[in-house]
């Protein structure tokens, strides 16, 4: 639950939804007890929303048109990055994977990783590309010689 007096100006219904459905996902309810979005407030106050906790009840939902002194003031995607649980969920989940993976990985990729040829997805980075590139023109370049003689052989013609 979210005990901290805070407040978020929603200019866009999107981002009272957004913001009041983090509020909820968190175990906070409106200071009527319920537990719904209520589209219909932002309705009332549209672009001048704010979506506040903590400003009758510690860990309440309120919903005004007003800025409260004494309360943090969050833009929309400050508050959703703090308070995030979904976000925070999938990235323990992401640092989970990325350390298995790094577990399995082979010498040779490890070493890769490290120098910066390839990222965390296990892809050759732009610099491993155009390096690989580079070699594979110097390696063939008695074949690219033939290629343009036979070129400049058609050209006469």
């Amino acid at each position: 639950m979210i005990t901290e007096k805070l407040q978020v100006p929603t200019p866009t219904k999107e981002e009272y939804k957004e913001v009041v459905q983090c509020m909820l996902d968190n175990g906070n309810v409106w200071a009527s007890e319920e537990e719904d979005v209520f589209e219909e407030y932002w309705d009332t106050w549209k672009e001048n929303t704010t979506v506040e906790i903590g400003r009758f009840e510690n860990g309440k939902i309120t919903c005004n048109c007003l800025s409260i002194s004494g309360h943090t003031t969050y833009t929309t995607q400050e508050f959703i990055n703090k308070y995030d649980k979904k976000l925070e969920d999938n990235n323990k989940t992401m640092n989970i994977k990325k350390f298995v993976k790094t577990l399995t990985l082979s010498k040779e990729d490890k070493l890769l990783r490290e120098q910066g040829l390839q990222n965390d997805c296990g892809e050759f980075t732009d610099t491993a590309k155009e390096l690989v590139i580079d070699k594979l023109v110097e390696d063939n370049k008695a074949y690219l010689v033939e290629i343009a003689t036979q070129l400049k052989e058609e050209y006469k013609k």
